[in-house]
């Protein structure tokens, strides 16, 4: 016998309860993409948010409505006709979502889509019947600077909503004239905003689907910069075109025949270069000099030599007329065409006669003295571009004869109730120091007072910079004194660099002292206990001291445990500095974590009289973290919380979800951090208090590596404490989700009492 079974149609539903979802099918998960989890215990405004139909409905549903757009997870747009009635005896409302058939523009309107996704345009699909926001792209949001952060602020907002976003005159006026009349829209280089130099090309193109205009699409690029650069050009021509004419110099165009032609007024007004059209008439009727005597050959005039392909700044020379001689300058560049060849030479040149003849004047006063000029320049320019402050002045009166800038500037920075200024020659040294109470006025009198003086120096601090200053005596013929010069050298980054050094290399044998006596405690009781068993096994004392042998196991055990959390503490913070810890990524629900852990940690320390417990106000919160990290953040805080209090102490730990962060905080009330130290404790290596017993003795590493896996998860930590009255720990998370996690999740099963034993094995009194 054949049966047929017929399958029953679901259509995709929600259920409410009041205003509860209820209940979800899988054909709607299968619509919108989201899960049943996601939707069970929303509102109905929550659901109108997740499927952005806000602008399409108000709170509930209508079954009067038709071709509502609802849209995905994935921000994709379905049409569907909404339905509903009334359920059971609990006023539960159920209401169905038929998708229309070819509805989806994902389908309907591909070359639309390829051309958002190319983001090349900006490009927005709406609803023709009510201008509902279907599809859009970055490009759009960009170039109408909409304020939405995202596209998925932006998708299913109303006509009215948008155009108020970016006030684009007569914008719903167009778009519905586009949706009656079937006609696209377009507009070319228009002023997009009042008072505002923005250009756009639109467009908006109606969308017929089944004989009625089902979508408007509209495109828009930013020309702006083409315009403005248009505009750029133009006034640029007009200004080179005024600059040129306005010149002082003479600008001319040469051709290859040597053709001379003028392009401004002063080029017109310049006789003596250009009597003719024909440039090569000057050259061979005139003789030309260059400004060393030399005369130019007709290959070597600049004019051609720039025909030639040489481009000339202020060559200078001289040509000799009958009404005398003119000196030039001559400056310009070759012109060339497209495919590479001269084709003509541009010439500036400049009357510099005038100028010429004031020089060599000059000259001939100055040639009885240009061996002291000479000299002169050059111990001028040795003081002025040394690298060290120069200070010369007369002897004994310390008047200042010269200095350098860099001078000037150091002694800026070592008076301090005195500004000295560039214009101090002639100035008494002395006068300035004594006003200034710089200790350079000691020396300055020693050396007065000295009879034979040689080299000295000092060192002296100014305003925020330390210098060495040496004082050379210069002496005369008969060996007197004739000037002091003092030389200023800045050591303060030697100086610092050593204190700096200093201070390294004190840290570093803390470090190392720290990291030895810490090796060396477990390593001093586990040779004792081993000595021990040592001495039981050879006076044939196993059986009946089996009870010392567990314990002394237990030693051995626990100090292995502390060396081993030093080795591992020591190797992760180096591994976070130097940017090679594994940091594995996934999203795992931070509650599950932190409670798990938190309740092994209980039950561990249950016999031992040590109260821990978990409060949280949400069930489940998933973000993207590392969870073995968060573990080890979470034991070491524990830890911490346990070694500095007292025996029946009640340790707290608490989350708390804030949205966009979950905060979680570890509080106790122990014996608390002092206000001196608590901005230390994060720091590398440091310990509150050294003189506290052994019961609470660490290396240092563990709050600073807890400090860089916050951070490494974007976090951050702070404490806060009062002194005899205990510390809560609050670290912060933001709340990421990875999406291309790696496939690593989070097991509660896993035994982590191993784990435990280690975090805490430097608490001595755990196995008593």
């Amino acid at each position: 016998m054949n049966y047929a079974v017929k399958k029953r149609i679901q259509k995709p539903s929600l259920c409410f309860n009041g205003n509860i979802v209820s209940e979800v099918n899988r054909e709607f998960e299968k619509l919108t993409d989201y899960s049943r989890d996601e939707l069970l215990g929303k509102t109905a405004h929550e659901i109108n948010r997740m499927l952005k139909i806000e602008s399409q409905v108000d709170y509930g549903y209508s079954s009067s409505l038709k071709g509502l757009f609802i849209f995905t997870k994935e921000l994709e747009p379905v049409e569907v006709v909404i339905s509903g009635k009334v359920r059971g005896l609990d006023n539960e409302r159920i209401y169905y979502f038929d998708e229309k058939k070819n509805s989806r523009i994902f389908e309907l309107l591909p070359y639309v889509i390829t051309a958002i996704k190319n983001n090349q345009l900006g490009v927005v699909v709406y609803s023709a019947c009510d201008g509902i926001v279907l599809q859009a792209n970055e490009r759009f949001l960009n170039i109408l600077k909409i304020p939405s952060s995202t596209i998925g602020e932006y998708i299913g907002k109303g006509l009215r909503e948008i155009s108020e976003m970016f006030d684009e005159s007569h914008y719903q006026e167009i778009f519905f004239n586009a949706v009656k009349t079937g006609k696209p829209f377009y507009s070319k280089e228009f002023q997009a905003f009042d008072q505002s130099e923005v250009y756009w090309n639109v467009s908006l193109v109606p969308i017929v689907v089944s004989g009625e205009v089902k979508y408007v699409v509209y495109t828009v690029s930013d020309v702006t910069e083409d315009v403005v650069r248009r505009r750029i050009v133009e006034e640029q021509k007009q200004n080179l075109e005024a600059i040129i004419e306005n010149m002082s110099d003479g600008l001319f165009m040469l051709d290859l025949d040597y053709n001379m032609e003028a392009l401004n007024s002063v080029a017109r007004c310049l006789p003596f270069e250009h009597e003719s059209l024909k440039f090569i008439d000057s050259l061979v009727k005139y003789d030309y000099f260059d400004f060393e005597g030399n005369k130019l050959t007709f290959d070597n005039h600049p004019a051609l030599r720039i025909l030639k392909g040489e481009k000339l700044n202020c060559f200078r020379y001289s040509v000799q007329k009958p009404q005398g001689i003119y000196y030039l300058s001559l400056s310009g560049s070759p012109v060339y065409h497209e495919d590479g060849s001269i084709i003509k030479a541009l010439i500036c040149i400049r009357d510099i006669t005038q100028q010429a003849k004031k020089e060599a004047l000059l000259r001939h006063q100055k040639e009885e003295h240009l061996f002291i000029k000479a000299q002169y320049s050059i111990l001028n320019r040795f003081f002025k571009n040394l690298d060290f402050g120069v200070l010369r002045c007369s002897y004994s009166n310390f008047r200042i004869i010269d200095f350098n800038f860099k001078a000037l500037h150091d002694l800026k920075k070592i008076v301090h109730n005195v500004t000295p200024c560039s214009n101090m020659k002639g100035v008494i040294l002395l006068d300035i120091l004594s006003e200034a109470g710089s200790n350079l006025e000691k020396m300055l009198l020693n050396i007065k007072n000295s009879e034979n003086m040689g080299s000295v120096q000092t060192v002296v601090e100014g305003t925020d910079r330390i210098y060495r200053i040496l004082v050379q005596p210069l002496y005369g013929i008969n060996n007197e004194i004739k000037e002091i010069i003092f030389i200023s050298i800045d050591i303060t980054d030697y100086v610092r660099s050593k204190e700096e050094m200093k201070t390294s290399l004190k840290v570093q044998d803390e470090i190392f002292a720290n990291a030895s006596h810490e090796l060396k405690t477990p390593l001093s009781v586990i040779y004792s206990a081993n000595q021990m068993m040592d001495m039981y096994l050879n006076g044939g004392a196993f059986t009946q001291d089996m009870d010392k042998f567990s314990n002394y196991n237990k030693i051995i055990k626990q100090n292995c445990f502390r060396l081993t959390r030093l080795i591992n503490n020591i190797t992760d913070l180096t591994k976070c500095r130097s940017g090679y810890l594994d940091f594995i990524i996934s999203n795992e629900n931070i509650v599950e974590i932190v409670k798990n852990i938190t309740l092994t940690v209980s039950e561990h320390f249950k016999s031992k009289g040590i109260k821990v417990e978990f409060n949280t106000d949400v069930k489940e919160k998933t973000f993207a973290c590392d969870a073995d990290k968060i573990e080890r953040i979470m034991l070491n805080l524990i830890s911490n919380s346990i070694k500095f209090s007292e025996n029946k102490s009640t340790i707290v730990v608490s989350l708390h979800d804030k949205g966009d962060a979950v905060e979680i905080k570890v509080s106790d009330n122990g014996i608390g951090i002092g206000s001196k130290h608590i901005d230390c404790i994060f720091e590398r290596y440091y310990q509150a208090d050294k003189s506290i017993s052994r019961k609470v003795e660490g290396s240092g590493i563990g709050l600073p590596l807890v400090k860089e896996f916050v951070e490494l998860h974007s976090g951050h930590i702070f404490v806060e404490s009062e002194l005899g009255k205990g510390s809560t720990f609050t670290v912060e998370f933001p709340v990421k989700i990875a999406e291309n996690e790696i496939d690593s999740v989070y097991s509660s099963t896993v035994n982590k009492i191993d784990m435990i034993e280690i975090e805490f094995s430097d608490i001595y009194d755990l196995n008593n």
